[in-house]
């Protein structure tokens, strides 16, 4: 969690993120040359993002290397992908959930999973 070293850094080639299974998939099918049975690799033109399934690449350009942005509109913040928009908007904006706060820092979430994340 935030309170805790959360980035994985892949050691091949840089690749980040917070979640272990993504940093596993991502060495398997980029490093080790492990295919899955969904077929052939594709290759983003615009960058060296790699993935076997025509939708993940399609969400791939169109929200790493699209002009379209989303905003929300109570705050500030803005994406490329409708569902993050979503998740946004049910996360700090939905007063009808119980909130979840952490007893270190100002963070709180509707979500157990996620102040757990989060610690």
């Amino acid at each position: 969690g935030v309170h805790e070293n959360n980035t994985l850094i892949c050691p091949e080639c840089g690749f980040v993120t917070k979640w272990l299974t993504s940093l596993n998939g991502h060495i398997k099918t980029v490093h080790k040359g492990i295919k899955r049975q969904m077929g052939y690799i594709n290759t983003c033109q615009h960058c060296e993002f790699k993935c076997y399934r025509k939708d993940a690449m399609k969400k791939h350009v169109n929200g790493k290397h699209s002009n379209y942005t989303l905003h929300c509109d109570k705050c500030t913040f803005k994406t490329t992908w409708k569902h993050s928009l979503e998740l946004h908007s049910k996360s700090f904006h939905d007063i009808s959930v119980n909130i979840k706060n952490c007893d270190d820092c100002k963070f709180s979430t509707k979500y157990v999973e996620n102040l757990n994340l989060h610690k």
